[in-house]
C-alpha cells in the first residue's frame, strides 16, 4: 500500500469509529437515557455520589460528553445544584477509561462476532432489536480500530513517517495535539483508542502516546461549555468546572510525566495495557483530589462565574415515603406550598418575558418551567411509592386529595407554559406585543399575581375567602379587557396575541377557583 491508500484506510476506520461510538450511545441513551437521567439526578447527597454514578453512566454509553451536558441540562433544569453537579463531572472521566481497557485486552479480535451477534438480534422482534443495535455499534467501534491497526501496519517500515515520529515528543506539544484531536472528533475514547493502537504497531512512542491521552480530557470539554453558552449562572459553573477539571489535573501531572511514565514502566505490562493503566490512574487519581478539594474548588468556580438572580434547585422528597407514610404526608404539603410559590414567580416571568423578550428574563422562565415540571413529575411518583403500602382510610383520603391537588398545580404550570407559547408565536415571526395590548397585560398580571399567593394562602390554611375576592375583581379586569380587545381588533385589524394572552387568563382564573373548592371541600 503507498501513503495515500494507508491515509485513506486508516481515515476511513477512524470515521467508523466515530460513527459506532456516537450510535452506541445514542443506542444505549435510547434504551436508558430517562433512567440515567433519573440515577444522576439522585446525586444530591455527597459529590462521592455523584462521581459514582458519573462513572457508572459514562462507562455504559461510553460518552463523558453526554454525561456531561445531561449533567449541565440537569442544573439548568433545577434537579442539581452546581456543587453537586461536580461529583457526576469527575466521575464522567473515570467511566471514559473503560474503552481504554477494552482495547488493550484485544477485544477486537472479538468484534466480528459482536458484529454479526448484534446483527441477527436486530432481526428478531422489537425488545431483540433495540438490544441488537447497541451490540452491533459496540462490535463496530472494536472492529473499526482493528481497521486502523491493520491499515497503519506498514508504516512501521516507512522511514519518514518513523523520523517524524520520533521526533515528536511528549509533554505540552502532545498534551496540546491530544486536546486538538479531541476537540475536533469530540470523543477523548477515540483519541485514546487510536493512541493504544498506534502504540501496539509501535508506530508511536509511549511518551507521545501518553501525552496525547491526557491531552484528549481537556479536548473533550468544549460541548459542554457551547452546551451552557445561553443557560443560567448555574449550568455555566457546571460546565466552566469541567474545563477547569481537566486542564488543572493535567496541568498537575506534566512536570510529573517522566517519573510517571517510568514507575508505570516497572509494572512489565505491554505498552497497549501500560497506557491503559496510565489512563486509569491518571483519571482516579485527579477525581481522589478534586473530591477531596470540592469545597474550595466549587468557591473558585463561583468567583470565576458570579451569582446571578436565579431560581434555587427544589428540595428532594424522602426517597421512601411507604416507611412513615404520615410523616410523608405532613412534610409533603409545605412542599407543594412552596412549589405552588414557584408557579407565581413562573407566571409573574412568564408575563415580563413577554412584555420584554428579554434574553435572561426568558431563559429565567424557561428554566423556572423545567423546575415545576421535574417537581410535578417528582411529587406525582412519591405519592404513588407512598400508595403501594397498607393504608388507612384516612391516610388514603389524604394521598388522594394530595394526587388531585399536584393535578391542578400541573395544570396552572400548563397555563404558564401557553404564555410562554404566545412568545415563541412572536419570536418566530420577530413581533412584540402593541403598546394598547401591553396596557391591558399590565392591568391584567398584578391580580392574578395576587390571586395565586391567595391560592398557596388557601393551601395552607384553608380559607378560600381572599381567593373568592380577588377572582370578582380579576372577572371584571378580564371583562374590561376584552371589550378593550374587540374595539383594537375593530380599529387594528389585529391583536391574535393579546386575545391568547385573555383566554388563558380565564383559563387560570377557572383552575384557581377550582383549585380553591378543592382545598375546601
Amino acid at each position: 500500500m503507498n501513503t495515500l491508500e494507508i491515509a485513506v484506510a486508516v481515515a476511513a476506520g477512524v470515521i467508523l469509529f466515530l460513527f459506532g461510538i456516537e450510535n452506541f450511545s445514542k443506542e444505549v441513551q435510547a434504551i436508558s437515557g430517562e433512567r440515567f437521567r433519573k440515577s444522576l439526578s439522585r446525586a444530591t447527597r455527597h459529590p462521592a455520589l455523584g462521581f459514582l454514578l458519573g462513572a457508572s453512566v459514562t462507562a455504559l454509553i461510553q460518552s463523558s460528553t453526554a454525561t456531561s451536558v445531561i449533567a449541565v441540562g440537569l442544573v439548568d433544569a433545577g434537579v442539581l445544584s452546581f456543587r453537586h453537579a461536580l461529583g457526576i463531572l469527575f466521575g464522567a472521566n473515570v467511566g471514559t477509561t473503560v474503552t481504554a481497557q477494552l482495547v488493550a485486552l484485544k477485544l477486537t479480535d472479538f468484534a466480528p462476532y459482536l458484529i454479526l451477534a448484534g446483527f441477527v438480534a436486530g432481526l428478531l422482534p422489537f425488545r431483540w432489536r433495540i438490544l441488537g443495535r447497541s451490540i452491533f455499534y459496540f462490535g463496530l467501534v472494536f472492529f473499526s480500530l482493528d481497521m486502523v491497526s491493520a491499515a497503519a501496519a506498514p508504516l512501521r517500515e516507512d522511514p519518514d513517517v518513523v523520523s517524524v515520529l520520533a521526533s515528536f515528543q511528549g509533554g505540552v506539544v502532545g498534551v496540546l495535539a491530544g486536546a486538538l484531536f479531541t476537540a475536533v472528533v469530540q470523543s477523548s475514547s477515540v483519541t485514546t483508542g487510536l493512541a493504544i493502537v498506534l502504540t501496539q504497531q509501535g508506530i508511536l512512542r509511549f511518551d507521545s502516546a501518553l501525552a496525547m491521552v491526557l491531552g484528549a480530557n481537556v479536548g473533550t470539554t468544549i460541548t459542554a461549555v457551547l452546551a451552557s453558552a445561553n443557560l443560567d449562572t448555574s449550568a455555566r459553573r457546571t460546565a466552566i468546572s469541567h474545563v477547569l477539571y481537566n486542564v488543572l489535573g493535567v496541568a498537575l501531572f506534566v512536570p510529573f510525566l517522566k517519573p510517571f511514565e517510568e514507575g508505570l514502566l516497572t509494572l512489565g505490562l505491554t505498552p497497549p495495557s501500560t497506557l491503559a493503566v496510565a489512563h486509569l490512574v491518571f483519571n482516579l487519581t485527579c477525581a481522589v483530589i478534586f473530591l477531596a478539594a470540592v469545597r474550595p474548588f466549587a468557591r473558585l468556580v463561583e468567583r470565576l462565574v458570579p451569582d446571578e438572580a436565579e431560581e434555587p434547585p427544589l428540595s428532594p422528597l424522602p426517597a421512601r415515603p411507604e416507611d412513615d407514610l404520615d410523616v410523608a404526608l405532613a412534610d409533603f404539603e409545605p412542599w407543594l406550598a412552596a412549589l405552588l410559590a414557584r408557579v407565581n414567580r413562573y407566571y409573574t416571568s412568564a408575563v415580563l418575558a413577554l412584555e420584554t423578550q428579554d434574553d435572561k428574563i426568558v431563559n429565567r422562565a424557561r428554566r423556572m418551567s423545567s423546575i415545576l415540571h421535574f417537581g410535578l413529575q417528582e411529587a406525582q411518583e412519591f405519592l404513588y411509592r407512598g400508595s403501594h403500602g397498607t393504608m388507612s382510610e384516612a391516610q388514603s383520603t389524604k394521598v388522594l386529595h394530595l394526587v388531585i391537588s399536584v393535578d391542578h398545580v400541573r395544570q396552572l404550570v400548563d397555563s404558564m407554559d401557553d404564555l410562554m407559547g404566545i412568545l415563541s408565536n412572536l419570536e418566530r415571526r420577530h413581533a412584540r406585543l402593541s403598546m394598547d395590548a401591553l396596557l391591558d397585560v399590565q392591568r391584567v398580571w398584578p391580580l392574578t399575581g395576587k390571586t395565586l399567593e391567595a391560592l398557596q394562602a388557601c393551601l395552607q390554611d384553608g380559607d378560600r375567602a381572599a381567593v373568592a375576592d380577588l377572582d370578582q375583581r380579576m372577572e371584571a379586569a378580564l371583562g374590561e379587557a376584552y371589550l378593550r380587545f374587540i374595539e383594537l381588533a375593530r380599529r387594528e385589524r389585529e391583536g391574535s396575541e393579546l386575545a391568547d394572552f385573555l383566554s388563558i387568563h380565564q383559563r387560570i382564573r377557572s383552575k384557581v377557583e377550582a383549585f380553591a373548592n378543592h382545598l375546601t371541600d
